[in-house]
């Protein structure tokens, strides 16, 4: 259904163009370029009235003080190892001043913007303007587009352009486009599909995929050992879920939640975010019995709100670790992937971690560039793999799942905790996945009131945040940028608290130690939270 009914007739004789819109630049700092989506055709500059929302990711003081301060946050010989700052300490010392956060405000009010939403944190401002204003102030065209599949949204047909009066606090601005361009990372089986080894029981959904126990008993989960992450919580920016979906899951597989779930509502949701919810509640409820799930509710998870979910995950400061079964490639929105690393960094500043599914299309679903928040530094990228259990649910064997993500970033160079690992693809660039998890279309899954089966990194991404918050029960803290930690064991103990996974391939073969497949492997959950 079009976004924008009411503009069905007035374009319904506009003359059609590809979206990419030859244009110079204005001098000044360009914070948004042209979208380039296939599917998407230009149907003329916007109505000077229609609504333009834009989220502003303010600087930070003292930036470069908190990239060493996350460093050493992470690291066990430092002093500050595991000692997270709160909100308040946040806002004092590193967060935008409030002169420039109220300095801000103003400029926009002058500039015609109305302020739709300010964060206690001063990193976000939420505003909207006519058309005609934020093609002015920002040197650009909003032009009305038809997007297959979504209908009628709008975009920006020339580069934005920073204005130097906003130069001194602004970092980086999202929202000129609504094209819809993250993936929720799920394939669904055939309804009459069988696991070829159904295994029955508790470990087995009535449609023959593995239920929660596969993954808490297969992979030595710590709720095995008794820590079911009561005292913690994790997060999700995904959509909403029915609560009877979720009672009839849990019940059918003898799950026994103690932990609450919780909503928080960013825009309303579509229909992909709310199987893609359904799919990680379900995951990590039944994992994590005891933890709280934060429900950031959505239907785009990138650009405004998206930044609007982190941002208030930060500023809310109540969760372990944070889901995001999404993506979209690192070149087609860039300016999303660095204002999503801002607000990042703030959270794990905190304590807080990120992962996030690297993707279903295989080593080369952008055609070479990977899949942001996944191929972000501080996340943490979970690629996949097909599990075998035996009977009792007892680890037996994986291989990488074909159609699992990864490769190398063009855009990240690469990181300290991956310098000195073998095989890895790239010496330069930042490499994915760091880890994998199952993905294969195995996993039971109940959505909309029917059982079925289903897979995807959107699987294996809830799984790896499932385990942070045990883990962090075991060590009684959180861990924050959690990939040096996850690299260190590795480099210090090999495949103690690891699967090596060496068949199987997505494009880059599955070998012994890291590849590009499968990562490091994937976790024994007890032993891990043992060595952090």
């Amino acid at each position: 259904m079009s976004r924008f009914p009411g503009l069905v007739g007035m374009l319904a004789a506009a003359a059609i163009a590809a979206v990419s819109l030859p244009a110079a630049a204005a001098p000044g700092l360009q914070v948004a370029g042209v979208p380039q989506f296939a599917g998407v055709l230009d149907l003329g500059p916007a109505p000077a009235l229609l609504p333009v929302s834009l989220a502003l990711t303010l600087d930070y003081r003292h930036d470069a003080e908190l990239d060493r301060l996350i460093d050493a946050q992470s690291d066990p010989s430092s002093p500050l190892f595991g000692r997270f700052i709160s909100n308040a300490q946040f806002n004092a010392y590193f967060a935008p001043s409030t002169d420039a956060y109220a300095r801000t405000l103003a400029l926009l009010r002058r500039a015609g913007f109305t302020i739709l939403r300010t964060y206690d944190n001063y990193t976000l401002i939420d505003a909207v303007a006519p058309a005609r204003t934020v093609d002015r102030y920002f040197a650009t065209e909003i032009h009305v587009v038809r997007q297959a599949g979504s209908g009628l949204e709008y975009a920006n047909a020339r580069p934005a352009i920073l204005p130097a009066e906003l130069a001194a606090t602004v970092d980086t601005v999202v929202g000129f486009d609504t094209i819809q361009k993250a993936h929720y990372y799920t394939q669904r089986a055939a309804p009459t599909a069988i696991m070829p080894t159904a295994i029955g029981g508790p470990l087995n959904g009535p449609n023959g995929g593995y239920g929660p126990l596969a993954i808490a008993e297969g992979f030595d989960f710590p709720v095995q050992h008794g820590f079911d992450g009561t005292g913690h919580a994790v997060a999700n920016v995904a959509g909403d879920v029915l609560n009877s979906d979720i009672s009839t899951f849990e019940t059918y597989f003898g799950i026994t939640r103690t932990g609450k779930l919780l909503r928080t509502t960013i825009q309303s949701p579509n229909d992909g975010a709310n199987e893609e919810a359904t799919l990680d509640v379900e995951t990590m409820g039944s994992l994590d019995p005891g933890a709280d799930v934060h429900l950031y509710i959505l239907g785009d998870p990138v650009d405004q709100p998206g930044e609007d979910a982190y941002n208030k995950i930060v500023s809310d400061d109540s969760v372990d670790a944070v889901n995001s079964s999404f993506g979209v490639c690192e070149n087609q929105d860039p300016t999303y992937g660095q204002a999503a690393l801002k607000i990042i960094r703030q959270g794990e500043a905190k304590g807080i971690s990120w992962s996030a599914s690297t993707g279903d299309g295989g080593a080369n679903e952008c055609n070479g560039p990977q899949s942001l928040p996944a191929v972000l530094p501080l996340v943490l990228g979970v690629g996949g793999t097909t599990l075998t259990v035996n009977g009792s649910g007892k680890y037996v064997s994986e291989s990488a799942w074909p159609d699992g993500g990864g490769g190398v970033s063009t855009t990240f160079a690469l990181p300290s905790y991956q310098k000195g690992v073998h095989g890895l693809a790239s010496k330069t660039h930042r490499n994915l996945p760091d880890i994998a998890f199952p993905a294969d279309v195995q996993d039971a899954f109940y959505f909309d009131g029917s059982w079925g089966i289903i897979g995807g990194t959107s699987w294996a991404s809830p799984t790896s945040v499932a385990l942070q918050a045990e883990v962090n029960e075991m060590t009684n803290n959180r861990a924050g940028f959690s990939n040096p930690l996850i690299y260190g064991i590795f480099k210090a103990s090999k495949y103690k608290a690891f699967h090596d996974i060496t068949t199987g391939n997505n494009g880059f073969p599955a070998a012994k130690g890291y590849d590009n497949a499968t990562g490091i492997g994937s976790i024994k959950g007890f032993v891990l939270g043992g060595l952090e």
